[in-house]
């Protein structure tokens, strides 16, 4: 459910944008308009991952820059990520300061860099539309609303 900022965000963008205001104020168009704002925002528009699965944060370490860590490097990285089982959270500022502290120094660079790329994603246009933020790879933007729209979303913002 969006909020009531996020509504009139979304019911300027649609009418702004000539075809979603060309789409019938029925449901049929909303089922219209909603399935043109879930497709993936063209130009690709870059945004922090709130869903950072342990797959993808695995495979962005370089294990040889990990144990070479300290014990407490390691132990808030394992706290962070729930022993390697937890979702990080890269939307978060505080999610991010702790990668860049527990791969602190020239000696974790590869692996701070890598989570970083893990942590973001290509935003759908809904994403994009209620987004803060630059929306590049040097600088993704962060979220308002995470996922994709329904027809009694656009009804409601249409109203």
């Amino acid at each position: 459910m969006l909020t009531t900022a996020q509504n009139a965000t979304l019911k300027a963008f649609i009418l702004a944008t000539p075809a979603l205001a060309a789409q019938p104020n029925t449901s049929d168009g909303a089922i219209a308009v909603a399935a043109a704002l879930n497709v993936d925002a063209s130009p690709a528009f870059v945004v922090w991952n709130p869903q950072t699965t342990p797959d993808l944060y695995r495979a962005a370490i370089t294990w040889t820059e990990f144990t070479g860590r300290s014990a407490g490097e390691r132990d808030m990285f394992a706290f962070l990520t729930g022993g390697g089982t937890m979702d990080l959270h890269m939307d978060q500022p505080n999610v991010r300061q702790a990668v860049n502290d527990a791969f602190s120094g020239p000696s974790g660079a590869l692996s701070r860099a890598a989570i970083r790329l893990a942590g973001q994603r290509n935003a759908r246009l809904i994403e994009k539309v209620l987004a803060t933020g630059t929306g590049d790879a040097a600088n993704p933007a962060t979220m308002g609303f995470v996922g994709e729209i329904g027809f009694q979303d656009v009804q409601t913002a249409r109203a």
